[in-house]
């Protein structure tokens, strides 16, 4: 069984891949109490209640009002406050491998004098940081230039790749 928070879940939906060859990458990877998703560029990653590891993926669109979503077996269950089910939606299970993203966050903090990101990716920052945090703040830790910068946004952790300028 897999119980993610309606904030989680929307925010981890902003960074899968949409319409990728990867089509692993536009699923959800639940990684036990993990949940993870990346389009290569950005990667998000937030804890989460769940005994399971796979690539999960809805068959249909969120519903807009739910507190909690609860996933069991190939069935997701969209709850409000009063735990009444707002919505039922399929899930598929892809039957792939995930990439490795343990190895994107590191603890190490350098001397960085510029870098640069793509504005898309920080929009979709504020947009994760205005679910997540009541102040929309979000912390940056810098390791240099060429390696992802780790942003930190309430639970979530997120490693956000710097492009050339």
């Amino acid at each position: 069984m897999i119980k993610i928070n309606s904030d989680v879940l929307k925010a981890a939906m902003l960074y899968k891949a949409k319409n990728d060859v990867r089509y692993r990458l536009e699923g959800l990877y639940i990684d036990n109490d993990t949940i993870v998703a990346s389009n290569n560029h950005i990667c998000f990653k937030a804890p989460i209640e769940s005994d399971e590891q796979r690539i999960i993926k809805f068959q249909g669109k969120l519903p807009t009002n739910f507190k909690e979503c609860v996933i069991t077996g190939d069935l997701a269950e969209f709850t409000d406050d009063k735990l009444n089910v707002v919505a039922k939606l399929g899930v598929e299970t892809i039957d792939a491998r995930y990439p490795n993203y343990n190895r994107l966050y590191h603890d190490d903090i350098g001397e960085v004098s510029e870098i640069g990101f793509r504005g898309d990716y920080l929009q979709i920052l504020g947009k994760t940081a205005k679910l997540l945090c009541d102040y929309q703040c979000c912390k940056f830790t810098f390791k240099n230039a060429i390696d992802g910068v780790k942003v930190k946004i309430g639970v979530a952790e997120i490693v956000l790749m710097p492009v050339r300028i």
